[in-house]
């Protein structure tokens, strides 16, 4: 038993001892910024279903940008692209994973109201709005 212990003991301090380096996660294309601050960016979309403050999955979908850190949620009522627009470019794609090329910006603020003058409880976190969708 006391064999055991000491060999874990030297597994244990082996493993903590050994140093990897971290792979860097790279997106496949470059974001390319514009004149107006706004990105270039290839990128998946996805589509998840909304999820209620009581945990529960409801039936209604969102659409969002994957990125390397995260997932964010796209805000149409900000851009010029509308969810015809998006799903239409989409459904040209075959395979699971779709992705495309938009012109973007990330904000930061309320994802659910577009009227800035009425209160609503609202999500809120970065977001993106998608100015254009390039055609590849």
């Amino acid at each position: 038993m006391k064999a055991f212990f000491i060999l874990a003991l030297g597994f244990l301090v082996y493993a903590c001892g050994s140093t990897q380096e971290a792979t860097p996660v790279k997106n496949k294309t470059a974001d390319t910024p514009t004149e107006d601050g706004r990105y270039i960016i290839t990128a998946p979309i996805v589509l998840k279903n909304f999820v209620l403050k009581n945990a529960k999955v409801s039936e209604h979908s969102e659409y969002y940008v994957q990125r390397s850190i995260q997932d964010y949620f796209i805000k149409f009522c900000e851009g010029n692209v509308t969810v015809a627009e998006l799903e239409k470019h989409l459904n040209k794609q075959k395979g699971d994973i779709k992705s495309l090329t938009l012109e973007i910006e990330i904000k930061d603020g309320l994802w659910d109201s577009c009227d800035h003058s009425e209160m609503v409880q609202s999500r809120t976190g970065p977001y993106i709005v998608i100015y254009r969708i390039l055609e590849e």
